[in-house]
């Protein structure tokens, strides 16, 4: 199903309607498990009132697909033509980049102890955003969490966290759990903060995904391994300092066989032992496996399947690629839109991890706090 309407309002950082605005270019990417990002351009009279802190809302057919805070701003002139101004920003989880976890009083970290990993992430949410015990730090606009499932999602995890920055703790545990989180705007104006599970929408589910160009599902499938900066073996340094300190080495054995072993140290100061460390290095294993392996589709216009109703990001689908001899089950990580004024609007996914995008800097914040660390 082709979508025939996009629609660019522009709210004030009170989230109030402001106008609709024209636009000459659109580009935007959702993400499951990290914040998402949008870039936008605007002619000059239309873009001059929309200001840093300011939310622009992109809309496909009626129905809100991305809101986006704006975080830059620029201005650009070129010799007979009109100025145009660009945009840049996150989407409304930008609020979590704007914490630090602070420890409650009179204790090092706030630990969370063998809790589900769903339980974690709405603590910490909750606890440093939504409902601190300092009232100046909490959110000033209309905020809640949605309904918690039953049973919780995700398996136990224990994080101790110190001064780190909130959205990039709730990244490690959604990451470590298979989870994904969202910040949306509800049908009350307020920003719900939700923890998501994966939907199972593979070729063996009742309800099977399969991007396949044979099948007219897939416009174009693109499959990357890449081993540049994936490293295979890590040293986690944990607890103590010079020759005390504990090191513990992880490895990934099979693809050290395959390509050769890679290096890298891993500091892990609250680890403070080796089934600790151990934990840590096989977390940052995995993040690296992610990198070896790189897949995108793109659904044509006129796709069987409908965006939002049969797939989304954090589904698990099955991408059929002939050629390779593969049929993988992948989840969605990441899907990214794009339109403007000599193109149409043109929808495409990420499977592993999704090359970076010309927002991505925005969401790596420079941090000199000493982040939580799993235990």
């Amino acid at each position: 199903m082709a979508i025939e309407n996009v629609t660019l309002f522009h709210r004030n950082a009170q989230q109030a309607i402001l106008a609709v605005r024209p636009f000459t270019l659109l580009e935007w990417t959702r993400r499951f498990a990290a914040t998402g990002s949008f870039r936008a351009e605007l002619p000059f009279e239309h873009g001059l009132p929309v200001q840093a802190g300011d939310v622009l809302d992109i809309e496909l057919d009626g129905r809100t697909e991305f809101s986006g805070v704006v975080q830059l701003r620029r201005l650009t002139h070129r010799p007979q033509r009109q100025p145009v101004w660009h945009f840049q920003g996150m989407d409304l989880s930008w609020w979590l980049h704007q914490r630090v976890i602070v420890p409650p009083s009179g204790q090092s970290h706030d630990e969370q102890i063998g809790v589900p990993a769903e339980d974690a992430i709405r603590h910490y949410i909750n606890d440093h955003l939504l409902n601190p015990t300092d009232p100046a730090r909490a959110i000033p606009v209309p905020a809640l969490l949605a309904p918690a499932h039953v049973p919780p999602l995700g398996p136990a995890v224990t994080v101790r966290a110190r001064y780190g920055n909130l959205a990039k703790e709730i990244d490690r545990i959604a990451a470590r759990a298979g989870l994904g989180y969202r910040a949306e705007r509800d049908s009350q104006d307020r920003i719900s903060f939700a923890v998501l599970a994966p939907r199972d929408r593979t070729a063996t589910s009742p309800q099977p995904v399969i991007f396949a160009t044979s099948l007219g599902t897939a416009e174009e499938l693109t499959f990357t391994e890449a081993t540049v900066r994936s490293r295979n073996a890590v040293y986690v340094l944990g607890d103590g300092s010079g020759a005390t300190r504990l090191v513990q080495e992880v490895t990934d054995a099979a693809d050290v066989a395959a390509r050769a072993r890679r290096e890298i140290a891993l500091d892990a100061r609250q680890a403070t032992s080796s089934a600790a460390a151990i934990d840590a290095g096989e977390t940052e294993l995995a993040r690296q496996a992610a990198e070896r392996l790189r897949l995108e589709a793109r659904p044509p216009a006129l796709s069987p399947l409908t965006y939002r109703l049969d797939w989304d990001v954090g589904d698990i689908v099955t991408l059929d690629l002939p050629d390779l001899s593969l049929r993988l089950d992948q989840r969605i990580e990441a899907v990214h839109g794009a339109i403007d004024s000599d193109e149409p609007l043109s929808l495409s996914c990420s499977f592993g991890a999704p090359s970076p995008d010309a927002t991505d800097a925005l969401r790596h914040l420079d941090e000199r706090t000493a982040p939580g660390r799993f235990v």
